[in-house]
């Protein structure tokens, strides 16, 4: 016999939420990605206990977030790369050589 309509089992009451990290851990990371710390250090700077922050860290928004932080301090970290090759490229009496490898960098 053919079943007719839908199966319940398949269907969800309610949309889940996404889970928000906690404000200790969310400042953990940013301590991890910025100042270089260990987990249990940047932990322990805002209160979070190493077991806490391993089970966090294994969970997908916790390496989102990482992944998003990371990227962020990366794009602030080369922001004034130009600027230094531009400067390199600018010295009459630098090497000529860094002179070369900038003016084709920034084109």
């Amino acid at each position: 016999m053919p079943m007719l309509g839908t199966p319940l089992a398949a269907s969800r009451r309610e949309p889940t939420r996404a889970v928000r990290l906690p404000e200790g851990v969310r400042l953990a990371i940013i301590d991890m990605v910025e100042l270089g710390d260990d987990f249990i250090l940047a932990g322990k700077r805002h209160g979070v206990k190493a077991q806490v922050m391993r089970r966090w860290l294994g969970r997908g928004e916790c390496i989102a977030f990482l992944r998003k932080e990371r990227s962020r301090f990366r794009q602030s970290a080369c922001a004034q790369n130009e600027a230094c090759l531009v400067q390199i490229r600018d010295t009459v009496d630098g090497n000529q050589m860094a002179r070369v490898a900038a003016i084709k960098t920034l084109e």
